[in-house]
Protein backbone atom coordinates (compact mmCIF):
# COMPACT_ATOMS: atom_id res chain seq x y z
CA UNK A 1 0.00 0.00 0.00
CA UNK A 2 1.16 3.38 -1.02
CA UNK A 3 -0.76 6.57 -0.76
CA UNK A 4 -3.86 4.97 -0.62
CA UNK A 5 -3.44 2.86 -3.15
CA UNK A 6 -2.92 -1.01 -3.79
CA UNK A 7 -0.05 -1.81 -5.97
CA UNK A 8 1.39 -4.67 -7.93
CA UNK A 9 4.83 -4.41 -9.24
CA UNK A 10 5.57 -7.76 -11.75
CA UNK A 11 7.06 -8.61 -14.86
CA UNK A 12 5.22 -11.08 -17.56
CA UNK A 13 6.57 -12.85 -20.60
CA UNK A 14 6.47 -11.27 -23.56
CA UNK A 15 6.88 -12.54 -27.25
CA UNK A 16 10.80 -12.50 -27.85
CA UNK A 17 11.39 -11.21 -24.68
CA UNK A 18 13.01 -12.15 -21.40
CA UNK A 19 10.78 -12.55 -18.17
CA UNK A 20 13.08 -9.91 -16.73
CA UNK A 21 13.53 -7.36 -19.19
CA UNK A 22 10.27 -5.29 -18.58
CA UNK A 23 8.55 -4.11 -15.01
CA UNK A 24 5.03 -3.01 -15.05
CA UNK A 25 2.30 -2.32 -12.52
CA UNK A 26 -0.27 -2.35 -11.63
CA UNK A 27 -2.77 -0.39 -9.61
CA UNK A 28 -6.42 -0.18 -7.40
CA UNK A 29 -8.37 0.83 -3.78
CA UNK A 30 -8.36 -2.61 -2.31
CA UNK A 31 -5.93 -4.85 -2.17
CA UNK A 32 -8.38 -7.29 -3.61
CA UNK A 33 -8.19 -5.45 -6.26
CA UNK A 34 -9.83 -4.70 -9.48
CA UNK A 35 -6.15 -3.76 -10.67
CA UNK A 36 -5.91 -1.21 -13.74
CA UNK A 37 -2.47 -1.59 -15.71
CA UNK A 38 -0.08 1.93 -14.78
CA UNK A 39 -0.63 4.71 -17.71
CA UNK A 40 3.16 4.41 -18.29
CA UNK A 41 3.95 0.32 -18.59
CA UNK A 42 6.01 -0.96 -19.32
CA UNK A 43 7.36 1.56 -16.56
CA UNK A 44 11.24 0.45 -16.39
CA UNK A 45 12.70 -1.58 -19.30
CA UNK A 46 16.06 -3.75 -19.12
CA UNK A 47 17.74 -6.70 -17.54
CA UNK A 48 19.41 -4.93 -14.91
CA UNK A 49 16.59 -3.87 -12.30
CA UNK A 50 13.55 -4.24 -13.42
CA UNK A 51 12.74 -8.11 -12.44
CA UNK A 52 11.49 -7.41 -8.58
CA UNK A 53 13.73 -9.21 -5.80
CA UNK A 54 11.00 -8.46 -3.07
CA UNK A 55 8.86 -6.58 -0.95
CA UNK A 56 9.05 -2.92 -1.27
CA UNK A 57 9.54 -1.73 2.08
CA UNK A 58 10.36 1.94 4.18
CA UNK A 59 13.18 3.13 5.96
CA UNK A 60 13.93 6.60 7.31
CA UNK A 61 10.21 7.16 5.63
CA UNK A 62 11.53 6.43 1.96
CA UNK A 63 10.08 3.85 -0.16
CA UNK A 64 12.32 1.47 -1.42
CA UNK A 65 12.09 -1.38 -4.04
CA UNK A 66 14.54 -4.75 -4.35
CA UNK A 67 15.07 -5.40 -7.69
CA UNK A 68 17.23 -8.13 -9.55
CA UNK A 69 19.85 -7.72 -11.50
CA UNK A 70 19.88 -10.46 -14.36
CA UNK A 71 22.40 -8.49 -16.98
CA UNK A 72 24.98 -11.57 -16.36
CA UNK A 73 22.72 -14.27 -15.21
CA UNK A 74 19.50 -14.65 -13.29
CA UNK A 75 20.22 -13.26 -9.59
CA UNK A 76 23.43 -12.03 -10.19
CA UNK A 77 22.85 -9.17 -7.51
CA UNK A 78 20.20 -7.20 -5.78
CA UNK A 79 19.38 -3.73 -6.80
CA UNK A 80 17.99 -1.15 -4.12
CA UNK A 81 16.50 1.43 -5.45
CA UNK A 82 14.67 4.66 -3.76
CA UNK A 83 11.42 4.98 -5.09
CA UNK A 84 10.63 9.02 -5.60
CA UNK A 85 7.69 9.30 -7.60
CA UNK A 86 4.56 6.38 -7.78
CA UNK A 87 1.40 7.52 -8.76
CA UNK A 88 -1.28 6.26 -11.68
CA UNK A 89 0.49 7.95 -13.94
CA UNK A 90 4.13 8.65 -13.30
CA UNK A 91 7.03 6.06 -11.82
CA UNK A 92 10.04 7.05 -10.80
CA UNK A 93 12.82 5.42 -8.95
CA UNK A 94 16.81 5.53 -8.59
CA UNK A 95 19.60 3.72 -7.46
CA UNK A 96 21.10 3.75 -4.07
CA UNK A 97 23.00 0.57 -3.55
CA UNK A 98 23.71 -3.02 -4.34
CA UNK A 99 23.77 -6.36 -3.11
CA UNK A 100 26.12 -8.47 -4.55
CA UNK A 101 27.86 -12.27 -4.06
CA UNK A 102 31.40 -11.51 -4.87
CA UNK A 103 33.22 -11.92 -2.21
CA UNK A 104 31.48 -13.97 -0.23
CA UNK A 105 33.26 -17.34 -0.50
CA UNK A 106 29.74 -19.97 -0.56
CA UNK A 107 27.43 -17.42 -2.28
CA UNK A 108 26.96 -17.60 -6.28
CA UNK A 109 23.77 -15.54 -6.44
CA UNK A 110 21.44 -13.29 -4.63
CA UNK A 111 17.46 -13.14 -5.73
CA UNK A 112 15.67 -11.98 -3.45
CA UNK A 113 15.45 -9.25 -0.24
CA UNK A 114 12.45 -8.69 1.96
CA UNK A 115 12.97 -6.41 5.32
CA UNK A 116 10.14 -5.83 7.94
CA UNK A 117 9.68 -5.17 11.68
CA UNK A 118 13.09 -5.23 12.62
CA UNK A 119 14.27 -8.01 10.81
CA UNK A 120 16.06 -8.90 6.99
CA UNK A 121 15.84 -11.70 5.07
CA UNK A 122 17.87 -12.73 1.69
CA UNK A 123 17.67 -15.50 -0.47
CA UNK A 124 21.08 -16.75 -1.80
CA UNK A 125 22.14 -19.54 -3.83
CA UNK A 126 25.20 -21.66 -2.69
CA UNK A 127 26.96 -24.65 -3.99
CA UNK A 128 27.96 -27.01 -1.98
CA UNK A 129 30.86 -29.92 -3.07
CA UNK A 130 29.82 -33.86 -2.60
Amino acid sequence: EHDGLWWLFMTQATAGQSINEHLYLYWADTPLGPYTPHAGDPVKSGLRGSRPAGALFRRDNKLYRPAQDCSRVYGGAVILHRVETLTKTRFCEVEEGRIAPAGHAEARRVHTLNVGDGVRVMDALRWIAK
